[in-house]
């Protein structure tokens, strides 16, 4: 298999003229091998199939297609985990298949792109959510799979949510047992699905609780997840920071929006103190017209993401029924080089998915 990272290298170093010359060249190898060992893709092939000028003209799979047909790569007694996309019960999940070698980079590609961000220490890593999301040896939801992401950065990890009757609520003596540990090792990471977060810390709120997490070093509050219920109550990503620094007297900065998908596993685009999101050196964000179809910068549209991790299922380039915009190229204030975007949201013609928006119905 090929492999997807150059050494010594880190994620945001390299300019886009040199970055598209890399992904170009290995890009080209991804689709030919995806052909000759997946027929359903190379039936979307045949069909879709155009030159290669530039990493644009690539054939692109519409997320959709991942909840219709399992699209795999390698052998099947090969495939190690799927992960399920999350999904309401008007609509099917994607199902996508990893086997080992391709795990193994999705986990090198996740510390590295989040290392930078949050650095690499290890820490009390306090789970916002019930232990059952994060167990199943060979399958697992895209919540689960987020979740377990950050492992590679705990010390000691602590679920302090408990579901009920498909509620989840706040188990508030695990999350003093968390606390307590946590300000032992002077710091601590968390994570929480961004409506599940929004949920807990409204309880806290209600129920006057503080902690000064400020006196400690390194914590950071992760999320991911849907929008649309919040956007819906006026809570934007603002406000949604400062709530949460409120409850623990840390920086909004330290509240840490990721996007992220379940066709995509292995690549997280948190926000830099910027307010806008990163690609690294072995993937690409290409933005098209909600009409045409045709790439755009600086304009809202549907966002498409090639990635070099998708070699055990045809994941490499993926369009997205998600709203973004490229708002700069190798010129973030921050330093990070290559591609900038922002997430917009669901498309309008899209249903609405995402275990968030799930929780936000009930």
């Amino acid at each position: 298999m090929m492999n997807p990272f150059l050494e010594n290298t880190l994620p945001y170093e390299i300019g886009e003229k040199d970055k598209r010359t890399f992904l170009f060249d290995r890009l080209s190898q991804l689709e030919a091998f995806h052909i000759r060992f997946c027929d359903d893709y190379k039936k979307i092939s045949q069909n879709l199939s155009k030159q290669n000028l530039e990493i644009e003209d690539f054939i692109y799979i519409p997320a959709p297609i991942f909840k219709q047909h399992e699209l795999i790569s390698v052998s099947k007694d090969t495939i190690k985990k799927m992960i399920n996309s999350s999904s309401t019960s008007s609509n099917t999940p994607s199902k996508v298949f990893f086997d080992q070698n391709t795990l193994n980079l999705q986990r090198i590609s996740v510390h590295n792109l989040l290392t930078s961000f949050i650095g690499a220490e290890r820490r009390p890593y306090i789970i916002f959510d019930d232990r059952k999301t994060a167990q199943g040896k060979n399958s697992m939801s895209a919540r689960g799979a987020a979740l377990m992401s950050l492992m590679g950065f705990s010390k000691k990890f602590f679920f302090v949510m408990k579901e009920k009757n498909g509620q989840l609520n706040l188990d508030m003596d695990a999350l003093s047992q968390a606390l307590e540990y946590a300000e032992k090792e002077g710091g601590f990471i968390s994570y929480g699905f961004t409506w599940i977060l929004h949920l807990v810390h409204e309880q806290l709120l209600k129920n006057n609780f503080q902690f000064n997490a400020g006196k400690l070093k390194n914590v950071y509050f992760l999320h991911s997840g849907g929008w649309k219920k919040l956007l819906d109550k006026a809570v934007d990503k603002e406000t949604y920071n400062k709530n949460i620094a409120n409850v623990w007297n840390i920086s909004p900065s330290q509240v840490v929006d990721f996007y992220g998908m379940a066709e995509l596993v292995g690549l997280v685009f948190p926000d830099c103190e910027y307010n806008v999101k990163h690609v690294p050196y072995y993937a690409d964000i290409i933005v098209r017209d909600v009409n045409s179809f045709e790439p755009v910068i600086n304009k809202p549209g549907y966002m498409q993401f090639i990635s070099l991790l998708g070699q055990s299922a045809p994941t490499h380039s993926v369009l997205t029924e998600d709203i973004g915009e490229i708002v700069s190229i190798d010129s973030c204030a921050c330093g990070r080089k290559g591609k900038a975007f922002k997430f917009i949201g669901r498309s309008t013609k899209a249903e609405v998915r995402g275990c968030g928006d799930i929780y936000a119905s009930k």
